[in-house]
């Protein structure tokens, strides 16, 4: 019998211990929950939602966009924007998958079919997350308008992204 080298055993070792991260980001939706309605039962900042489906929770994130965290600057006030929209509304979540913290990431609708994704960022309360969604038009016009417009967080000299704070508040 052969003996795998130990360049294989590395190789398989390696795969085996990236597998869940790359999981973790790719994901999807289970069945049930990439379509449904639900009522906001918690605001826990401005792109990060708790709602309620029968008697279940699910955490949702909102895709397309990010929201200054709560305890940066602004994030509150983003947080009270989402609140003032949807908390205590029946929404309809149109979730694609699962994030690394197991939270449905996906569109909220409310109102007949106004998107809170698309409403945080006119409102100048969250930056369309390029990075992860480049060719999103719809989003990139809508955060210039609301940088024009001083909109928001936009009325700060300089705000920070939420991706950068995070990263400095990491250290």
């Amino acid at each position: 019998m052969k003996v795998p080298s130990r360049a294989l055993w590395f190789g398989l070792g390696v795969a085996l211990a990236c597998a869940p991260a790359l999981e973790a980001r790719t994901r999807r939706a289970p069945a049930g929950l990439r379509e449904f309605s639900a009522r906001v039962v918690k605001v826990k900042d401005g792109d990060s939602l708790e709602v309620q489906k029968g008697p279940d929770i699910h955490e949702v994130r909102l895709a397309r966009i990010d929201a200054p965290e709560l305890h940066q600057e602004r994030g509150e006030q983003a947080r009270r924007f989402t609140e003032a929209k949807v908390l205590g509304a029946e929404v309809r979540i149109t979730a694609k998958s699962l994030d690394r913290y197991g939270r449905l990431v996906g569109e909220v609708t409310y109102r007949g079919g106004r998107s809170l994704n698309e409403d945080l960022v006119a409102a100048g309360w969250a930056w369309w997350y390029r990075r992860l969604y480049p060719r999103d038009g719809v989003m990139e016009s809508l955060e210039r308008r609301a940088r024009e417009q001083r909109s928001g967080l936009w009325q700060d000299q300089a705000p920070v992204p939420p991706w950068r704070w995070r990263e400095q508040n990491r250290k």
